[in-house]
């Protein structure tokens, strides 16, 4: 999400298009799956992860490699802080459930 978004569902055709351009250039794969790992790692410079735009992304994609990132984030999380610090994660997993995206997004996607 651009910063002059604030809302998941205004948001909903930005993210539309990046998500048309993952589809379009499969061959970047690698490149975008980097580009969410290190989105959620420590150094990365931003208010919060984009974190909504990565279950969006995932609920069509549902590449492995960013489950299997999701959910050892989650084992870690819960080895450190308890049960309580992991939810996050168990959201990022759940958008990969057939149905997630018109569960959250039905405004724009429901028009297209």
């Amino acid at each position: 999400m651009s910063l002059a978004v604030a809302d998941r569902l205004d948001a909903e055709p930005e993210m539309t298009r990046f998500l048309d351009a993952i589809k379009q250039h499969p061959e970047e794969r690698t490149f975008v799956v980097n580009l969410f790992l290190n989105s959620f790692s420590d150094s990365f410079h931003m208010r919060a992860a984009p974190t909504d735009l990565l279950m969006f992304c995932m609920s069509e994609l549902r590449w492995q490699e960013i489950r299997d990132f999701a959910e050892q984030q989650r084992d870690d999380d819960i080895k450190k802080h308890g049960v309580v610090c992991y939810h996050i994660w168990n959201d990022v997993l759940e958008s990969f459930v057939d149905g997630w995206r018109a569960k959250y997004f039905q405004d724009f996607t429901s028009q297209q």
